[in-house]
């Protein structure tokens, strides 16, 4: 393929529309300037290819003509294209048709005041950075340069042009232990470089070069897809779960809140067009139709109408619900049916007595029947099982209620087989009101002891509600 404008464009041919948030992603090159191990974006081609101008120019003219709200340019790094000033001018003649706006990935160090103005001026609200590590013997293992004083220069400029700057940084990158990651986000956070804190486990990806040095560099990592690193020579499987810790506690960003049902409130029957988004346990039949051993054809059919995100409302009373043969086998379907929907139970315990056993059985009965990538999130502070999530609403005498996301106990014979993985499952997720001081948690945690399952061992605040 001698032109990429040989490739139809998706917007321009009709084969995609802005999303319903009115977003679309748009690629100007193809391929990347870089070498970095650890990705296979360059793989095919020796030099970036990039789309025309005037193929571009119609693609963003199209988009403000229907009013799109923010355009994600997926280059790998936007600010290397050769013909950028050109590329911005265009840019702005399509705003001046609509103001829309836009995000890129970018090298902070190509960036001058000069540049963070005319980007600035051309609609960017945020660039994405990747600073991955400091640590020099990393940063030549996977292939990057780093400049400390013109990454610093360059994140300041775009700041000072108000656009929000996002910094990646990397965990398990090979030659990196866990103080070097600590050093890499003392660096972001004491120069105050980011405005958004993006830290993630390295990944070893098929078709990378890192990938096929995993074994000769004494990498472990998850056969399965997303394939995050496991430990390496020099960062145990805790090391890697420690460096999130600190990353969340210099930066103040919680990096794993619980995905929380919106609203909290017990529902009826909530769909989101004709999919199922909540519904009280006690209504799992009349929902689902299923009665003893047999199966009503119509329950295969609600079944393919379940959302990605579905909450099962708990009460007291309706927690008897769950121990009925049937409900529990419906529920069982619904989610062996539907392996990817994050599944959360939203309990409403009144006191001290709630049967929590019922609710943790057809949990971990749930999981136990299904592969979810979100269960092998084994580096997060919280329980690392987050694909089937329990949200109690706790009563408090002076809020009315807490809520509190109650890890799910990892039945007999569940043990990952991670080396030196330290199980989080004691530990419960704790979201006061907003209005509470910090002077007043304490008495606050009091009260919410008594009320939780017995294995529960330490409470950690999260976000304000």
């Amino acid at each position: 393929m001698k032109t990429l404008d040989s490739i139809p464009s998706p917007y321009l041919s009709g084969a995609l529309h802005p999303s319903d948030a009115g977003t679309i992603l748009l690629e100007t090159v193809r391929g990347c300037p870089n070498r970095c191990t650890y990705c296979y974006y360059h793989k095919r081609f020796p030099h970036v290819r990039p789309f025309s101008l005037d193929r571009l120019r119609e693609e963003l003219h199209w988009a403000a003509h229907r009013a799109v709200s923010e355009i994600y340019f997926v280059d790998p790094c936007f600010t290397r294209r050769k013909d950028l000033v050109a590329l911005l001018g265009m840019i702005e003649e399509a705003r001046r048709i609509h103001a829309f706006t836009f995000q890129c990935e970018g090298t902070a160090e190509d960036v001058t005041p000069a540049l963070a103005a005319s980007l600035a001026r051309a609609g960017l609200t945020q660039m994405e950075v990747g600073l991955q590590t400091v640590n020099p013997r990393a940063l030549a293992r996977i292939r990057r340069r780093f400049d400390p004083n013109r990454f610093i220069a360059g994140v300041r400029a775009l700041r000072a042009a108000g656009v929000r700057v996002m910094v990646d940084i990397m965990v398990a990158l090979p030659e990196d232990s866990l103080e070097d990651v600590k050093r890499s986000l003392d660096f972001v956070v004491e120069n105050d470089l980011f405005d958004e804190l993006s830290v993630y486990t390295l990944c070893l990806l098929p078709g990378t070069e890192l990938r096929r040095q995993a074994a000769a560099l004494g990498i472990a990592f998850h056969a399965k897809p997303p394939y995050h690193v496991v430990h390496t020579p020099r960062m145990s499987s805790e090391d890697i779960r420690r460096a999130y810790e600190y990353a969340e506690e210099v930066s103040g960003v919680d990096f794993f809140p619980p995905d929380l049902p919106d609203p909290l409130d017990p529902p009826k029957t909530r769909r989101l067009g004709p999919y199922l988004t909540a519904f009280s346990a006690e209504k799992t039949l009349e929902i689902f139709g299923r009665k003893g051993a047999a199966l009503d054809p119509s329950a295969n059919v609600e079944c393919a109408r379940v959302g990605q995100a579905v909450s099962i409302y708990v009460s007291e009373d309706s927690v008897k619900a769950l121990e009925d043969a049937d409900v529990s086998r419906a529920l069982f379907h619904i989610f062996e049916k539907n392996p990817w929907t994050l599944l959360t139970f939203v309990l409403t315990p009144n006191g001290p007595d709630f049967p929590w056993a019922a609710v943790f059985s057809l949990a971990q009965t749930v999981l136990s029947s299904r592969d979810h990538v979100m269960d092998r999130e084994y580096f997060s502070p919280l329980d690392p099982v987050r694909s089937v999530q329990i949200v109690a609403l706790l009563p408090h005498p002076a809020s009315g209620r807490v809520v509190v996301r109650i890890p799910v106990p990892h039945s007999k014979g569940s043990e990952d087989s991670v080396p030196g993985l330290c199980r989080m499952v004691d530990q419960a997720w704790v979201s006061f009101p907003e209005e509470v001081p910090a002077e007043e948690e304490p008495r606050w945690l009091q009260a919410l002891w008594p009320l939780c399952p017995p294995h529960i061992r330490r409470l950690r605040l999260g976000d304000r509600q």
